[in-house]
């Protein structure tokens, strides 16, 4: 395990756990709180043992780049306070092994590191602020060629063979070298057995033997374009929308859009996510054609049989698949809509609250302070609804220049951000010196934005139901998966490009209705709390200017006459 300083006293936890041949078992970036450097190898160590724990091993060797770490643990040195309870736990846990070992080594830094780091700062303020195990079962892509390139170095062979040697001679020591660069590593030694790891939440379940490292290898590889296309896929969700203008109308229906969107489908995240199973079913549909051309050619043996039938079953259940993928979509579209009406009358409700807000008047200083910050959180009651449904939104940096230092840090602690804006709200209502009347008037107001959190809470939580989606994702890949068996009488070699067509379109269609079934991340949310931001102060503006205006006006009137009526003159 890696450890590293990215911020000021803030340290992330990474590495890659290994067997006793140096073959990948997992690798887990972890976010740190506020914590000394020597916590952090503490922390990395204990994080380490767990999840080897959990996978069910024996014996371990735990080399760190800290001295003073390993004199601690091993009684050598006294303990500090900040990290007994630390110290305690990490010996505690070593009940759980049959052989553990500690080790000092030099070691320069690797690559994998750098992969490791920036995937870590790739996330969310938010994120990185959180505590949480993310554990690969599978070698990640971004570090996949690190860790060849330094199994392949000497110093990667040399340290293979060092630790089949402490395998070997249970070899424990302790060096007297000090490298502020070497990383924590956790060894896997070969237990007595192997197999015996209790169930846990994983893709693949690997176990310390010496022909994993192929099949991991080759798994990774295969795994390495669809991790690709769902990168680029989460790109494109965290990617903001604007709201049209008129310009955007104007391109949206010129003649030209079709070439546009035809030029633009390499960039397309709809067209790139589809990537892996367009491939796989063509390249399907290719080996189906390649062996019935090789049975027809007599290059394979003659009891094979020829892969072809009648397209009839085709005929009769192309509706179905039709109707299965329109209702998907629609179903889809339906939530969209729910969504962006949601919005529509929490912008609207904002708008109203702030200019009932807006015409209260301030008898005093403190009433006219309570009414300022009062707009604020009605203001700010949007942008946090928007950070609390939009993953990876950073409400520290929107809220920043809306809210007081102090208010500001209250809602970023809190764990329902929205419901903390409206509590906001209703202490600051209560303050107020107002008519009991009006004062009810303006908590009835508050209704609209529960509303708002309910229906988006609802959308976020609820999907279509998951038996819909699967049967039409399985229908899918029947459908595709025998298309060349049913075309090959007809068409031949033309099976290839006409899967492909098949598979672009239909699957197309169905990778829409998934992304439009989380309706925020394609609505222009930020776009639409900006301008209902800038829209209530320029109406506060154009308000006091309007009321200016009007009292110069009554005033004039009122000088220009008399008391009884009759003009001065």
């Amino acid at each position: 395990m890696e450890l590293s300083l990215f911020m000021e006293n803030k340290a992330p936890v990474r590495g890659v756990v290994r067997d006793w041949k140096t073959n990948f078992i997992l690798v887990s970036p972890r976010p740190l709180k506020e914590c000394s450097e020597l916590e952090v190898e503490l922390f990395a160590i204990k994080i380490g043992m767990k999840l080897v724990i959990l996978r069910g091993y024996k014996k371990l060797i735990i080399e760190s780049d800290s001295l003073v770490t390993v004199q601690m643990i091993n009684g050598l040195v006294k303990r500090n306070i900040s990290c007994h309870d630390l110290v305690s736990s990490i010996i505690e846990m070593t009940k759980n092994f049959d052989q553990i070992y500690w080790n000092h080594v030099f070691r320069e830094a690797n690559s994998v590191t750098s992969g490791l780091t920036k995937y870590e700062l790739s996330l969310s303020q938010d994120l990185r602020e959180l505590s949480y195990v993310e554990v690969f079962d599978l070698l990640p892509h971004f570090i996949l060629d690190a860790l060849w390139l330094q199994l392949s170095h000497p110093f990667g062979e040399w340290e293979r063979k060092r630790n089949m040697r402490y395998a070997s001679l249970c070899f424990n020591s302790i060096s007297m070298y000090h490298s502020p660069k070497c990383p924590l590593k956790l060894l896997l030694l070969p237990s007595s057995k192997p197999n015996r790891s209790p169930p846990v939440r994983a893709s693949h379940q690997p176990g310390p033997t010496s022909s994993s490292d192929p099949a991991q290898t080759l798994i990774s590889l295969l795994r390495s374009i669809p991790d690709w296309a769902d990168a680029v896929q989460e790109r494109g969700m965290r990617k903001k929308r604007t709201l049209y203008t008129h310009h955007n109308w104007r391109d949206h229906r010129s003649s030209l859009r079709h070439i546009r969107h035809v030029v633009s489908s390499l960039s397309s995240r709809v067209v790139l996510s589809l990537v892996p199973p367009v491939l796989f079913f063509t390249a399907f549909a290719a080996a189906i054609a390649a062996y019935n051309q090789s049975i027809l050619l007599h290059l394979l043996p003659e009891f094979l049989p020829l892969l072809r039938t009648s397209s009839l079953p085709y005929q009769l259940t192309a509706p179905a698949l039709a109707l299965l993928l329109v209702f998907r979509t629609e179903a889809s579209y339906s939530r969209f809509v729910e969504g962006k009406k949601a919005w529509t009358k929490v912008i609207a409700a904002t708008h109203d609250f702030s200019r009932q807000v807006a015409a209260l008047a301030a008898p005093d200083h403190a009433d006219f302070l309570l009414k300022h910050a009062l707009l604020q959180y009605i203001t700010a009651f949007p942008i946090a609804l928007k950070c609390h449904v939009l993953y990876g939104s950073d409400v520290r940096r929107d809220l920043q220049h809306l809210l007081e230092v102090d208010d500001l840090a209250v809602v970023v602690s809190s764990k329902h951000r929205p419901h903390c804006i409206i509590e906001f709200i209703s202490q600051t209502i209560q303050l107020l010196k107002l008519e009991e009347s009006r004062r009810n008037f303006l908590e009835s107001k508050i209704s609209c934005f529960h509303e708002g959190i309910g229906i988006c809470e609802q959308l976020m939580g609820i999907p279509i139901p998951l038996a819909y989606t699967r049967l039409t994702s399985r229908f899918l890949v029947l459908w595709h998966l025998t298309l060349p068996i049913i075309l090959w009488d007809d068409c031949h070699w033309i099976v290839v490009p006409a899967t492909f067509i098949s598979a672009a379109s239909l699957f197309c269609i169905e990778e829409v209705g998934v992304l439009i079934e989380e309706p925020f991340p394609t609505l222009a949310l930020d776009d639409l709390c900006l301008k209902a931001q800038k829209d209530i102060q320029e109406a506060i503006t154009t308000g006091n200017l309007i009321h200016a205006r009007l009292v110069a006006k009554q005033n004039c009137h009122s000088e220009e006459h008399s008391s009884n009526g009759w003009p001065n003159s």
